[in-house]
């Protein structure tokens, strides 16, 4: 008995990330990352600490995707 089993790897095709930009602190952002948009500002959300974020949002920081 003969099994046909493909390799997924064999087909998988990543799709490359664009750039959406440099955050207020120099971190390269990708589209669909999560961002916090305060002023003209926006930062990385990943690279932020639970304190950073928190300030952020208490002075007005909204949660974003990168598009």
């Amino acid at each position: 008995m003969q099994f046909a089993i493909e390799n997924p790897m064999v087909h998988w095709k990543e799709q490359e990330s664009k750039i959406f930009g440099d955050d207020a602190l120099g971190n390269e952002v990708l589209e669909g990352d999560e961002i916090l948009v305060i002023d003209d500002e926006f930062f990385r959300k990943e690279d932020l600490s639970y304190d950073a974020i928190q300030i952020l949002e208490m002075f007005g920081a909204e949660e974003r995707i990168a598009e």
